[in-house]
């Protein structure tokens, strides 16, 4: 296990849930925007409570994460919250779950794979890795959405931030990297 898989299996690993059980505000704001339920993926899904949340609305989703303890956690939200799950292997294989529901992988992102869609949403919640940036980009067909909600450099200014400089937006980053999409 690398040392970034360790921090986050150590974090999921606690009784409480690191970010909480319920959606990211974020989630709640945006998802009105997109409309009607259908293909969602989730990238460092965590504890699971965006996917859950999603699952309640009707979506069908896949949720990967590096954590085994957070797929566990995300496992027993759904279970608490009557939502369907699935275990799923990451191979590069379509990965849907087959009515509204969460398919669980553990998936190391930094392998620069993601499952082919099509996909309807892609979510993703304080979480950025550069080098996968590309691959997002091509993984959301025309019309899907990117839901896409991380730090910005601004975030460093306060005291006490949680977020570090690599993993920080710069203003026009995803402009930079995504020309032909619409903002």
């Amino acid at each position: 296990m690398n040392e970034e898989a360790a921090k986050w299996q150590e974090r999921f690993s606690r009784p409480r849930f690191w970010a909480g059980a319920e959606p990211a505000p974020f989630l709640r704001e945006v998802l009105p925007l997109i409309g009607r339920p259908g293909r969602a993926l989730e990238l460092a899904m965590g504890e699971g409570r965006n996917a859950v949340f999603l699952a309640e609305q009707g979506w069908r989703v896949t949720g990967l994460e590096l954590a085994a303890a957070g797929l566990v956690k995300a496992e027993a939200l759904a279970q608490e919250r009557g939502v369907s799950t699935w275990r799923g292997r990451f191979n590069g294989d379509k990965l849907l779950a087959p009515t509204p529901g969460v398919v669980l992988v553990q998936a190391d992102l930094s392998s620069g794979l993601l499952p082919d869609g099509p996909w309807d949403l892609l979510l993703v919640v304080n979480f950025l890795l550069r080098p996968l940036l590309p691959c997002i980009v091509r993984t959301i067909p025309p019309g899907a959405f990117l839901a896409y909600e991380t730090y910005t450099v601004r975030q460093l200014e306060f005291e006490g931030a949680r977020a570090r400089g690599s993993s920080c937006w710069s203003r026009g980053n995803c402009a930079k990297r995504s020309a032909n999409w619409r903002f």
